[in-house]
């Protein structure tokens, strides 16, 4: 049995390396409020969240910050992502793709990658209903967007 502050979860403790691994999936990020999540922003020394959730929200309009969230595969990066839109709520447009899922990783090139990004983001504002503004929108009037597709 394994408690955490919501709620607990029944299951038998793994007794060897195999079994800890086997009730595991790295390749599976964490979605915000995840009973599994644990903080670990005192042990990295590292608030990651908050700093880039301060960053973004300090932006003027029409200004930008780049932001590189890296690490190795399963090392945390998707959960923080979820954790920072959680925290900003519904003042920022975030979009999840795997690229792996669209392109094949072995033959990607920097345009493939970026017709890619276009499409999914006006797909998904399109989906959402969002407002597209500026120079995107006469894009997605001219119908433009099927390029990507």
């Amino acid at each position: 049995m394994v408690g955490f502050d919501a709620e607990t979860i029944m299951m038998k403790p793994a007794t060897t390396l195999r079994e800890a691994f086997q009730a595991t999936n790295p390749q599976q990020s964490l979605g915000s409020g995840d009973p599994y999540y644990v903080d670990l922003t005192k042990a990295r020394n590292s608030h990651a969240t908050v700093y880039m959730k301060q960053t973004i929200e300090n932006c003027g309009e029409g200004q930008y910050s780049p932001i590189v969230l890296s690490g190795h595969r399963g090392s945390g990066k998707s959960t923080e992502l979820r954790q920072l839109e959680q925290a900003l709520g519904s003042s920022c447009f975030m979009l999840y793709l795997d690229v792996a899922d669209f392109l094949d990783p072995q033959d990607i090139d920097y345009t493939d990658l970026f017709l890619l990004v276009c499409r999914q983001i006006l797909e998904s504002l399109h989906e959402q209903k969002g407002t597209i503004r500026g120079p995107l929108a006469w894009a997605w009037n001219e119908d433009l967007c099927m390029l990507a597709m």
